[in-house]
């Protein structure tokens, strides 16, 4: 009699135990997979984060050697006294000459303090002498700016 006393307690122990290696050999794996998930994912942030900030030091530089071009050419034309007194196509010619000695600029373009332009390296193109409305013309905004966007942190 105490065999089969027994026996349903020795059952309910076999379900117990084949239950909890069910649920190991599941929850197990899931474990495992879910930690290298996280830290791949933390690794993905840094090479982003790194990337991004090289990206933006390279624009940097870019930027800084641009203007320091600019700032060349500034003086360049400052020491010319043929240019401030030069009609526009002399000025067009040598606008033209300064933007061919610096392929990283598309062009030169010279502009009068009212805004009206007065030179342009380009001049033998297709487009027409841009000109600007005086700082007088009342500018119109919108009326309601676009929201920020914001970034998780």
């Amino acid at each position: 009699m105490s065999s089969i006393r027994a026996f349903p307690w020795i059952l309910s122990q076999l379900r117990f135990q084949l239950l909890a290696l069910l649920l190991v050999a599941t929850l197990l794996p899931v474990a495992f997979s879910l930690a290298q998930v996280s830290t791949a994912r933390r690794e993905a942030e840094g090479e982003a984060a790194t990337t991004a900030k090289h990206g933006a030091q390279l624009v940097a530089y870019q930027v800084a050697d641009l203007v320091s071009d600019v700032d060349a050419f500034g003086h360049i034309v400052e020491q010319t006294p043929s240019f401030w007194t030069a009609d526009d196509p002399e000025r067009d010619r040598q606008l033209t000459v300064l933007a061919e000695a610096q392929p990283s600029f598309g062009g030169l373009v010279y502009f009068t303090p009212d805004l009206q332009e007065h030179g342009i390296s380009n001049a033998g193109a297709a487009a027409p002498a841009s000109t600007f409305p005086r700082a007088s013309t009342p500018r119109t905004w919108p009326r309601r700016m676009p929201p920020r966007l914001a970034f998780p942190s």
